[in-house]
């Protein structure tokens, strides 16, 4: 399938490439503002589907939008004409289109433009009035307040903000890929207007204040409870300085190995890495409140415990052999001694987050 896609240097377009490169269903034909017209043409003859992003979304000069929306819309068109090739046609508008100004007068223009076609031509038009779209290499300080607040926030740049309180509909941009391709794929074109399903519906002070909320970056993670959190915060990641992706964790190392604090959560407790040399044991403690799942991920460790009220002593060998985890009850001092020739590395999973304060620790040989 010849898919034609205009202002293929563009935000949307971009992602969708990748996902249409990558499922190797469809031949490309990729249109910028660079390509020759005899280019476009020869496109307009034998592609099988169009997805129109190219257009002027800024600019100081009012006729700019006209001249880069419609008239380019138009231009396609014509070609389209020149070949009989009545293919369907996906057109990205603007909720803008609603609005008296030059950028949305532009969008209806098309709108309308396309329209006809498609009465006097029976050719499926798909028209997307799209809200506010943001992820990944959407340019920042241009169009996009969240494209700006992901590149200045952790750069210490600064950033303005204006009608916090404003309602506003976001849609991710891999939602919206999702959308496109499932009309691309639906050989049931049908003329008309179409929504992306999946949207969030917020404000601009709730964005910032999500967005304030991953600035410090440190082992605590972020809740990300809800779909506009979980985009926000993929859209974030992908903008950080790539000089600056690593942190640091919290390290203790002494001569039976090292403890570093890896991960907490606000509600779930922490993660944490143990290495035990060769030979060595750690532990000899228990716990009041506090649940521990231990599971070795390199080299052999056996555990030993005992309830504190018993001399039982109760033996479990773990290691990468057979990844197995092993929960530790409140009330059983507990020794884990590295019984492997090599270093032992575990993952432990603890119910609450370390407090050095209240540790909920207490030394008691097994």
């Amino acid at each position: 399938m010849k898919v034609l896609i205009t202002g293929s240097k563009g935000f949307i377009a971009k992602n969708l490439i990748e996902v249409l490169k990558a499922q190797n269903d469809y031949e490309l034909l990729l249109v910028d503002i660079d390509t020759p017209k005899e280019t476009l043409d020869t496109f307009c003859q034998i592609c099988d589907f169009v997805f129109h992003f190219a257009g002027v979304n800024r600019s100081p000069n009012p006729t700019d939008f006209s001249e880069g929306n419609y008239e380019y819309s138009k231009s396609l068109i014509d070609l389209l004409k020149k070949h009989k090739n009545f293919c369907p046609i996906v057109f990205s508008s603007s909720i803008q289109a609603e609005e008296n100004n030059p950028y949305g007068q532009s969008k209806k223009m098309c709108e309308d433009l396309l329209l006809n076609y498609a009465k006097t031509e029976n050719a499926p038009i798909i028209i997307y009035r799209l809200p506010n779209i943001y992820g990944r290499w959407c340019r920042p300080n241009y169009n996009s307040f969240i494209a700006t607040l992901c590149y200045n926030m952790p750069r210490n740049l600064p950033f303005e903000i204006n009608n916090e309180d404003r309602p506003i509909t976001l849609v991710y941009v891999n939602d919206l890929v999702n959308e496109l391709i499932s009309v691309l794929n639906n050989k049931n074109y049908k003329t008309g207007f179409y929504n992306v399903n999946t949207y969030d519906k917020t404000t601009i002070r709730e964005v910032v204040d999500i967005l304030c909320s991953f600035k410090d970056r440190d082992m605590q993670l972020i809740n990300l409870n809800s779909h506009l959190k979980v985009c926000l915060y993929a859209t974030y990641v992908s903008y950080l300085p790539l000089e600056e992706l690593t942190y640091n964790t919290k390290y203790i190392e002494d001569q039976r190995g090292s403890f570093s604090e890896l991960l907490h959560f606000a509600s779930a407790g922490q993660i944490s890495i143990n290495i035990i040399n060769p030979g060595m044991i750690k532990g000899n403690h228990y716990h009041n409140l506090r649940i521990e799942k231990f599971i070795v991920i390199k080299g052999k460790c056996l555990f030993k415990l005992r309830k504190i009220d018993s001399n039982q002593i109760i033996s479990y060998e773990l290691s990468d052999a057979k990844l197995q985890i092993i929960d530790i009850p409140i009330g059983y001092t507990h020794s884990i001694v590295n019984i492997g020739d090599e270093k032992a590395i575990m993952l432990i999973w603890s119910s609450i987050n370390y407090n050095k304060d209240d540790a909920d620790t207490y030394h008691l040989d097994v």
